[in-house]
């Protein structure tokens, strides 16, 4: 998904499972963070979250608590204290752009992961939001957004079908094996149903 980028996602994973597994590491990242009162203020210390395959923003909340951290973590790596893991300061530049991406995909995963709401009717508009906020990205001039961008698009309609695709009929598509492609009917059917919607242009 990272395309050209994945060394430097994985470089951001490799040290934050090793302070994540390593109590001297992290009192090291929470000392300096005390430390570092001209930058942190009076915040409350944090730690870094890992990302995990089980939680579908995980790596957006691990990347975007990396750069909060950036001074700490840095400051922690050229003295000598994040073992043999790599970090380097453009590569902070670069996770910047990649939260900056998976911030639309992080806010439809929590309106469909919804426990007070119906949740079935909102697939297609957190479909649109996300298809939306990549077609953005690809007009932008920072090379890292446009870039990824190009390459989660690819793969998103791959998924969820093309723009000018027709979204509904009483078929149900199936690619690799028996995965969907586009929005199952009665999803369709659903948002059709649902009063919150009626008056979106796009329904």
């Amino acid at each position: 998904t990272f395309g050209d980028y994945a060394p430097v996602v994985e470089r951001a994973r490799k040290l934050v499972d090793f302070f994540h597994s390593s109590t001297q590491a992290t009192e090291f990242l929470l000392k300096t963070q005390k430390e570092m009162q001209h930058i942190y203020g009076g915040n409350s210390l944090k730690k870094l979250i890992p990302d995990v395959v089980m939680s579908w923003w995980s790596t957006y909340n691990c990347l975007e608590r990396m750069v909060e951290l950036k001074d700490a973590l840095m400051h922690l790596h050229n003295n000598g204290y994040t073992g043999d893991h790599e970090i380097f300061e453009e590569d902070f530049d670069i996770i910047s752009q990649i939260i900056v991406l998976l911030k639309p995909f992080k806010k439809a995963q929590k309106m469909l992961e919804g426990e007070k709401y119906v949740t079935s009717s909102t697939v297609m508009c957190a479909v649109r939001y996300i298809r939306i906020a990549l077609e953005d990205s690809l007009t932008r001039d920072d090379d890292v957004n446009r870039i990824m961008a190009e390459t989660m698009k690819s793969d998103f309609e791959s998924r969820w079908g093309k723009s000018d695709t027709v979204a509904f009929d009483d078929g149900v598509t199936r690619a690799g094996g028996t995965r969907q492609v586009g929005i199952h009917p009665v999803l369709l059917i659903a948002t059709f149903l649902d009063p919150r919607w009626k008056l979106l242009p796009f329904i």
